[in-house]
């Protein structure tokens, strides 16, 4: 995931870690707790250009704010 976001940006994944992704997000992407509390985002009327993984992560952020 860093990876793919470091190769978008045109910077390093140890950049990207440090500058444009939240740790909170790596650590529950990599326990396997991000995507399931946010699932039932998908649930309903969905806009044609955002996918279920958008809507989950925009649920997300919302949460920890």
């Amino acid at each position: 995931m860093v990876k793919a976001v470091a190769e978008e940006l045109g910077n390093t994944p140890a950049v990207c870690r440090a500058s444009y992704i939240n740790p909170i997000i790596i650590e529950r992407f990599l326990a396997g707790q991000f995507f399931e509390p946010y699932k039932q985002a998908c649930r309903g009327r969905t806009k044609q250009y955002q996918s279920c993984e958008e809507k989950a992560l925009l649920g997300f952020l919302n949460a920890i704010q």
